[in-house]
C-alpha cells in the first residue's frame, strides 16, 4: 500500500468523502494453538523451480498441489501440531537414520488444518498474518493457491479477503519447502538453489512464527512505530493508515492512548475527530513529550503501552521511554544510556533451540534473558540469525540490551563473476529480509544496535552502502554497523571501510570510530602473562577517539549439563526431536562408563562429574 507522509495537520480541498462504512472492532483468531498435520511430500519437484521475490503476483506462480493428489494430506506422518513447528522437531530420523543432522528433512512438507471463519466477517478486510517460515511457503486456502513467499524467518502478510468463505469451515494449507541449510555456526556459506543464491540460514523446515487470523474495516492501522528520541522522555509516533475501499477517501477519527505497562495507568491521551485516509493511505507523525515519564533501562525496565484507534479499528504496541548513543567525552567515545554512561557485557546467542532448532517457546525466551542477567551481562548479540520476537519481549521486561543481524547477509563477489546466477535476485532477496527484521523490531527499546555482517572479509561494495542507507531510513534512532570484526586498530589501514557505521539521527557514513575485534580462539581465561604493564597487557587500545568493542573474545565453554537435559526431554515427551537423540546417547555414555568402570564412588552422578569440570576451557573454533 503507497503512503503519503503527513507531519500532523489534515489533507484537505476537494476530496471525495465516505462516511457511511460499517464501524467493526479488529478482531483476531489465533491460529498457533489449532490443531496442525504435517505431511512429507518427498516426491515433490523443488529443486530447479523458478523462484519469486516480493510483491508476488499469484497469478504468475506456478500452482503445485500435494504430489497425488490433496488425498495425501489425508494421510498425514503427523497430526495434533502446535505452531511454531519444524519436520525436525516432529519427524527427525524420517529416513531411519538420527546421528548428527542424518535425519534431517530437504524437500517438501505441507501444514494442514481447517478453520471457521465467523459469519459476520463477510465484507470485512481478513488478513493471514505470519510470524515467519521457513524456508519457502505456497499457501493455499480451499485448496487454492492465495500466497507466496521466499523471505525466510521474517513476518509477513497475506490478504484472503477473497478467498475466506465466513459462515464457513476453510481449509488452509502450507506448501513448505526446505531446500539447504546449516546446522553450525557458519553464515558465510552462500547455497543455491537452481540457478539462485541463496542467504545461508539454519537447515529447519516448517512454520516458524505464530498465526493469526485478523478481521478489520477497510480502513485500518497497517503499522505503527514508536520512535526515540535524542530527549528520553520523548517519542514521535508513526502510524500507517491504510485505505482499502474502492477509491474513496475516508474519514475517521483517531485517537491516541498510552498507559503505564502493568498498572493500566493512563499518563497520556488525544483524540483527533475527523483524519482523512486517502485512497493511498497515510502516514500520520504524532511528537509525545512525558517530563514525568519512567525512563527504560537495564536495572529500571519501565514499560508502557500505546493504543492507537483509527474508528474502531485498535493496534496496541509496547514501548519504554529511553535513549542509547555514542557520546564524545573529551576525546573519549563512550556508550550512554539516558545520560548515563554503560559499559556493554555482552555474548553471542547462536539462535538453535530445543525441540524444533529455530523458533524458542516463551517459556525457552524467557530462560535465555533470565541466564544472561544471572551471569551479570546487560546484553545480548543475536549472532549469525535474525532474532526471535518474543526473546526481544522479555528482554524489553527484564531489562537487557540487544545487538541484532538479519544473519547470512553476504556478498559473495567471487560466486557473481560469471553471471550465471541471479544476483539482483540475491541482493533483492536479503535487502527485503534486512527491511522486515527493521520493522518488525524498530519499538523494542532493548533493541540498540543493527548489524549487518558477522566477519565479513571484504570492503562494502555499492549495494552495503545502498542497503544500510535503506535500514536507516526505515529506523534512523539506532546506531548501525557494516561489520562485527573490522581488522586491526591502526588509523590509515587499507581495510579501514570495515569500520564503516551510521550513528542515530545522522545519515553520514563514518569510516573510523567504531574498533570491533574478535579473538573468538581464545586464551579461554586470564593468564598472568598476558599483562606486562600499564599499557602493554592483552587487548590493550589506546584509540580512545574510537568505540572499542570486543566482540567474541575467548571463546570459552562450559561442559553441558547432560543429566538436567535427559531429564527435561524425557518429562517433555518431545526425546526424538532434533538432537534429542544425541543428548541421550551422549548420557547413557557417561552414566555406563561411571558404573561399568567402578567410578560411582567418586561421581555418584552424571551431572556430578560434569560439575567438576573446571568451567573454562579454550574452544575449539
Amino acid at each position: 500500500m503507497k503512503t503519503i507522509r503527513v507531519l500532523l495537520g489534515l489533507l484537505g480541498g476537494g476530496l471525495l468523502y465516505s462516511t457511511s462504512l460499517p464501524a467493526a472492532k479488529r478482531e483476531v483468531i489465533g491460529l498457533s494453538e489449532y490443531s496442525w498435520s504435517i505431511t512429507l511430500d518427498q516426491k515433490a519437484e523443488w529443486r530447479n523451480e523458478k523462484l519469486f521475490l516480493p510483491p508476488t503476483d499469484i497469478s504468475q506462480v506456478p500452482v503445485r498441489i500435494p504430489t497425488g493428489g490433496w488425498k495425501l494430506l489425508d494421510t498425514p506422518n503427523k497430526t495434533e501440531v502446535h505452531l511454531p513447528a519444524t519436520v525436525e522437531e516432529y519427524l527427525w530420523g524420517h529416513n531411519g537414520q538420527t546421528y548428527g543432522v542424518t535425519g534431517n528433512y530437504v524437500g517438501v512438507s505441507w501444514f494442514h488444518t481447517k478453520v471457521n471463519v465467523p459469519a459476520d466477517w463477510e465484507g470485512r478486510r481478513m488478513v493471514l498474518k505470519v510470524g515467519a517460515v521457513r524456508f519457502r511457503a505456497e499457501i493455499f486456502v480451499n485448496r487454492k493457491l492465495v500466497a507466496y513467499d521466499l523471505v525466510n524467518s521474517t513476518p509477513f502478510e497475506v490478504d484472503l479477503s477473497e478467498y475466506l468463505l465466513p459462515g464457513r469451515k476453510n481449509e488452509i494449507a502450507f506448501r513448505i519447502t526446505d531446500p539447504n541449510g546449516n546446522f553450525n555456526w557458519k553464515d558465510s556459506q552462500v547455497y543455491t538453489w537452481g540457478e539462485y543464491f541463496t542467504n545461508p540460514s539454519h537447515g529447519f523446515g516448517g512454520v516458524t512464527g505464530k498465526l493469526d487470523l485478523i478481521a478489520t474495516d477497510k480502513v485500518y492501522i497497517e503499522d505503527v512505530f514508536v520512535k526515540n528520541q535524542s530527549n528520553p522522555r520523548k517519542v514521535e509516533i508513526e502510524v500507517t493508515l491504510s485505505n482499502d475501499t474502492d477509491g474513496q477517501t475516508v474519514q475517521k477519527p483517531l485517537s491516541f492512548e498510552i498507559k503505564e505497562h502493568g498498572t493500566g495507568r493512563v499518563v497520556y491521551s488525544k483524540r483527533l475527530d475527523k483524519l482523512e485516509v486517502a485512497k493511498e493511505g497515510r502516514i500520520y507523525t504524532l511528537p509525545v513529550t512525558l517530563s514525568d515519564a519512567k525512563l527504560w533501562s537495564v536495572e529500571h525496565p519501565n514499560l508502557y503501552d500505546l493504543f492507537v484507534t483509527l474508528g474502531d479499528d485498535t493496534v496496541q504496541k509496547r514501548f519504554g521511554f529511553r535513549w542509547f548513543e555514542v557520546r564524545d567525552v573529551k576525546g573519549d567515545r563512550q556508550f550512554y544510556l539516558n545520560g548515563k554512561r554503560i559499559v556493554l557485557r555482552t555474548s553471542i546467542s547462536w539462535g538453535f533451540w530445543p525441540y524444533n532448532g529455530i523458533a524458542p517457546s516463551d517459556e525457552m525466551a524467557l530462560r535465555q534473558i533470565k541466564a544472561a542477567k544471572d551471569l551479570g551481562l546487560n546484553m545480548l548479540n543475536f549472532h549469525r540469525t535474525i532474532g526471535s520476537e518474543n526473546v526481544l519481549d522479555y528482554a524489553d521486561e527484564l531489562g537487557l540490551l540487544y545487538f541484532e543481524e538479519p544473519g547470512g547477509n553476504q556478498y559473495p563477489v567471487s560466486l557473481f563473476h560469471d553471471g550465471s546466477y541471479q544476483t539482483d535476485f540475491y541482493f533483492a532477496y536479503r535487502n527485503e529480509k534486512l527491511a522486515r527484521m527493521i520493522r518488525r523490531d524498530r519499538s523494542h527499546p532493548s533493541l540498540v544496535i543493527y548489524n549487518l555482517h558477522n566477519e565479513r572479509g571484504a570492503d562494502p561494495q555499492r549495494q552495503d552502502y545502498e542497503q544500510m542507507r535503506m535500514g536507516h531510513q526505515l529506523d534512523p534512532t539506532r546506531i548501525m554497523t557494516y561489520n562485527s570484526c573490522n581488522g586491526e586498530n591502526p588509523e590509515n589501514e587499507s581495510n579501514a571501510h570495515f569500520k564503516l557505521h551510521l550513528m542515530p539521527n545522522d545519515t553520514t557514513f563514518y569510516d573510523y570510530g567504531w574498533y570491533d575485534r574478535h579473538h573468538a580462539g581464545g586464551p579461554g581465561c586470564y593468564h598472568d602473562k598476558l599483562y606486562m604493564g600499564k599499557d602493554n597487557y592483552h587487548r590493550f587500545s589506546n584509540h580512545k577517539d574510537e568505540i572499542v568493542y570486543w566482540g567474541e573474545d575467548g571463546a570459552i565453554g562450559t561442559p553441558p549439563r547432560l543429566e538436567l537435559i535427559r531429564e527435561e526431554l524425557l518429562a517433555s515427551g518431545k526425546s526424538s526431536n532434533w538432537e534429542a537423540e544425541d543428548y541421550l546417547r551422549w548420557y547413557d555414555v557417561y552414566d555406563r562408563f561411571l558404573k561399568e568402570k567402578g567410578f560411582t564412588d567418586a561421581f555418584p552422578s552424571v551431572d556430578y562429574i560434569f560439575r567438576s569440570i573446571p568451567v573454562h576451557f579454550p574452544a575449539a573454533y
